[in-house]
């Protein structure tokens, strides 16, 4: 459920499609890499960013008005990722999560 913090809202985020396996995938890549620890610490302050500010966030790229939702992308290094956030309810949904190239 969403909670409130210092009288602010605190957003739902929702992994939809592939996102999650997605995620898991790219934490493995980098984990052989040696830097897994460094991406769980970025996909936790990712999460701490879309459930505070997801409009403050990232970058606004276009309105879906049928579903209410504001599409925006964000990047934390080494990530990408595509969300839209729902008009009237603290909803997030991340729809796409991309690892950058070359994140050495």
């Amino acid at each position: 459920m969403n909670s409130e913090s210092n009288g602010q809202t605190e957003f739902k985020v929702v992994m939809v499609g592939t996102v999650k396996p997605d995620l898991e995938r790219f934490h493995e890549e980098l984990m052989k890499q040696g830097k897994g620890e460094v991406f769980l610490q970025v996909l936790r302050n990712l999460n701490d960013r879309l459930r505070k500010d997801p409009r403050g966030f990232g970058e606004r790229l276009y309105r879906l008005p049928a579903l209410k939702l504001v599409v925006y992308q964000a990047i934390m290094i080494p990530l990408v990722v595509t969300y839209g956030v729902h008009d009237d309810l603290p909803i997030v949904f991340v729809n796409v999560a991309k690892l950058l190239s070359n994140t050495t």
